[in-house]
């Protein structure tokens, strides 16, 4: 029964590395004709995609950027973190103030310049109906290349050549004496204090009982 269960197991795991791994190859990297147009597999879906749900598109995004801009402000209220996420909220403000305006045609007359092809034409057009739609698809893709096997068959055939061109340091031997993050951070607040403790810890050759004197009043 443990050989007749192995055998299957065996025979399901190469069905699914060859059968997986070539819708992923063939989406992702053959091309074929389909009206007129030559281009990879993937292409054909997003353009499918598009066509079929191109006028819901923008009107998704404007549905996750709320969502993002609750997460932001309400939830988890990560702009006042710092002065960088600062910015990048109000960067956020700023592009859900676009993708309204290019949506609606609202400040048209007041902000020309705007509505020029190089600004609000081309985010709505490239960045939200394009680059959105190709991520979406591609996402749903890209399992059938990374969780079945292929990266680390190619990983173990490519083995040989990689590891002598790209060397990383030796682990740290075992020997060696446990480092100072092992120590709780509320007893390292004095440096020879933090390396002592670590020391002193179960199982290291060179621990032995100290005492430590109370730090001096200032």
């Amino acid at each position: 029964m443990s050989e007749q269960h192995t055998s299957f197991n065996k025979s399901r795991a190469l069905l699914l590395f060859f059968l997986c791994n070539a819708i992923g190859i063939i989406i992702f990297f053959v091309s074929i004709t389909i009206g007129g147009k030559n281009t990879v597999v993937l292409d054909h879906i997003c353009a499918w995609f598009r066509s079929v749900f191109g006028s819901v598109i923008p009107w998704i995004t404007v549905l996750l950027m709320l969502y993002c801009l609750a997460d932001t402000f309400f939830i988890r209220k990560i702009w006042k973190k710092n002065a960088t996420e600062l910015l990048m909220s109000a960067a956020k403000l700023a592009g859900l103030g676009i993708v309204i305006m290019g949506l609606t045609g609202l400040g048209a007359e007041t902000f020309p310049s705007l509505f020029d092809k190089r600004i609000i034409p081309f985010v709505m057009d490239n960045l939200i109906g394009t680059m959105f739609t190709a991520l979406l698809v591609a996402i749903f893709f890209m399992p059938f290349l990374v969780d079945y096997g292929l990266l680390e068959f190619c990983g173990v055939l490519l083995r040989p050549v990689m590891r002598p061109l790209f060397r990383t340091p030796a682990p740290p031997r075992s020997s060696r004496s446990r480092p100072s993050w092992a120590v709780s951070p509320s007893e390292c607040w004095q440096p020879n204090r933090c390396t002592a403790k670590a020391n002193s810890l179960p199982g290291n050759p060179s621990s032995s009982p100290r005492a430590f004197p109370p730090p001096p009043l200032p």
